[in-house]
């Protein structure tokens, strides 16, 4: 699937709210930089993947099988020893429960830190 990235005209850093609006206002989160979606550097590629929310979905999914399948053993003795799970007659469903968590907080933290890295390379820092 083809999908188009834009990028503030002014630093360069895909962070950047664009309105779906004509002739509405787009922000660059990294610099604060505002002007029209015209601006913008575009930049088209093939994900090889599917897009938007489709992307969001696949990239979720291959996290949880990672957990459930490289993880899992490592992360059940972590519950029993903390208390989250019994020792003996683990249900598999509340296991299982615990391991899309850990995915999804996985996934949400990933994303957070590319976007802390970006504003600090941005801020100099």
């Amino acid at each position: 699937m083809s999908e188009e990235t834009s990028f503030c005209p002014k630093c360069g850093s895909a962070r950047v709210d664009t309105s779906s609006l004509i002739g509405g206002v787009c922000t660059c989160r990294g610099c604060g930089w505002q002007g029209g979606s015209a601006e913008l550097h575009k930049y088209q590629y093939d994900t090889g993947l599917l897009a938007g929310a489709d992307a969001v979905t696949r990239f979720s999914m291959e996290l949880r099988l990672l957990v459930a399948k490289d993880m899992s053993a490592a992360f059940g003795k972590f519950l029993v020893k903390w208390g989250f799970l019994p020792d003996k007659g683990i249900d598999v469903a509340v296991w299982g429960r615990y391991m899309n968590a850990i995915a999804r907080a996985a996934a949400v933290a990933i994303v957070q830190t590319r976007d802390e890295i970006e504003s600090e390379d941005k801020n100099g820092q």
